[in-house]
């Protein structure tokens, strides 16, 4: 795996984020938070080895990082951040930030809810190393 680069940026006197650089993406934090996308919906999760998550029209790619967050039933989820793998115009699959399978099969059903967001970044167009 790549080295992440950290670099802090103010912007003024009262706003300043901390800008992270890894492979080919650009990250942004904020008062210690990413800054995160619109959240969308998520419809289902499956109880499988990886977990698969069905979010409509979620525009995602592989590698893509994503907050979960108000999941009823399979709340082992919610609060975590995860790695986009596999995905389907309206699946993906769930990875750790290290890119492991997440394994959701020991996890409590998925009811309802559920909302997703990315963590917002920019595409680079050369590498950093």
């Amino acid at each position: 795996m790549n080295a992440v680069r950290l670099i802090p940026f103010q912007a003024s006197l009262t706003v300043s984020y901390i800008l992270v650089f890894e492979n080919q993406k650009l990250y942004f934090i904020n008062n210690g938070s990413p800054v995160l996308e619109t959240a969308t919906v998520i419809t289902g999760i499956t109880q499988a080895n990886p977990g698969v998550v069905t979010s409509n029209a979620h525009g995602f790619v592989n590698g893509d990082r994503v907050f979960v967050s108000g999941v009823v039933g399979m709340t082992q989820v919610n609060g975590n951040y995860y790695t986009v793998a596999g995905a389907a115009a309206n699946t993906f699959q769930l990875t750790d930030l290290n890119g492991v399978n997440v394994n959701t099969t020991a996890f409590t059903a998925y009811a309802s809810g559920g909302y997703r967001c990315a963590h917002l970044h920019y595409s680079l167009a050369v590498s950093l190393y």
